[in-house]
């Protein structure tokens, strides 16, 4: 696992990786491992809501993936990032609002008693990932076909990530 630098910015975020929506929301599932969850609001259904996945991703600055994890919808944003990043690797790392209280630097909400500045730039910054995240449904169609297992689709998304990091290493887009 890379570790992370002190200079350099970092963004986290999850992404819905929808197995179904809509009727077949509520039927038995043959795969238990994924669970119902709430997440995103393009295409997920009017409520957010589907059954699957979600992808959290940690990338650098330029867009580069340097940890990820897949995990059940129903999973919540911050333990999942307490797993990804080490709170002895002193990085600033950027999230939304799902995020705070796990060391990550959010944009504050509007009942905190003290809170924390939030710069323009961190926005553009931040935009980042979903950048990322909409150019691997685009270019990389990373929307789940098909698959019967959770070993396929962890191996589908690992495609997909690896295929994204050798695109920017390679200078391909």
């Amino acid at each position: 696992m890379p570790h992370f630098d002190d200079d350099t910015v970092y963004v986290i975020d999850s992404k819905p990786l929808v197995y179904c929506v809509g009727a077949r929301h509520k039927r038995p599932r043959s795969m238990t491992t994924a669970t119902s969850g709430r997440g995103g609001h393009g295409g997920y259904g009017r409520t957010g809501f589907f059954y699957g996945f979600k992808l959290h991703a940690v990338i650098v600055d330029h867009g580069m993936l340097v940890r990820f994890a897949i995990v059940p919808g129903r999973e919540g944003d911050p333990p999942v990032a307490r797993a990804l990043l080490d709170p002895q690797e002193a990085a600033l790392v950027l999230g939304d609002r799902g995020y705070q209280g796990c060391g990550v630097y959010a944009q504050p909400k509007k009942n905190f008693k003290k809170p924390r500045h939030w710069w323009g730039a961190m926005r553009w910054v931040r935009k980042t990932i979903e950048t990322v995240f909409s150019r691997l449904d685009r270019s990389f169609h990373l929307m789940l076909p098909q698959l019967n297992s959770e070993r396929s689709i962890r191996a589908h998304v690992c495609r997909k990530i690896a295929a994204h990091n050798l695109g920017l290493y390679f200078g391909g887009y």
